[in-house]
């Protein structure tokens, strides 16, 4: 179970990657890009945590599924439906 908790935050990592890559397509740089606004999201969650003395597993685990919610319903909504994700091997 610990494993599966985390994978958590590694979920917004891809779909930030994943939203940055629909953008340029370019992969190094939607990498970098989704690296450094998820970096942004761990400082903001760890600091805001901190200063409301909730920095303990259940309130990291509760943002980083919030996160991780908002950031796959902002792919989908942005840049169509799951379909879209499944590669077409009609050719």
């Amino acid at each position: 179970m610990a494993i599966l908790l985390n994978l958590i935050p590694l979920v917004s990592l891809l779909f930030i990657g994943l939203i940055f890559q629909a953008r340029n397509n370019n992969w190094r740089d939607s990498f970098l890009s989704a690296l450094v606004v998820w970096g942004i999201i761990l400082t903001v969650i760890t600091e805001g945590l901190s200063l409301v003395r909730l920095l303990n597993f259940g309130g990291v685990v509760t943002l980083w599924l919030i996160i991780d919610i908002v950031v796959i319903t902002a792919y989908f909504r942005w840049f169509g439906k799951p379909e879209r994700l499944i590669r077409n091997n009609e050719d």
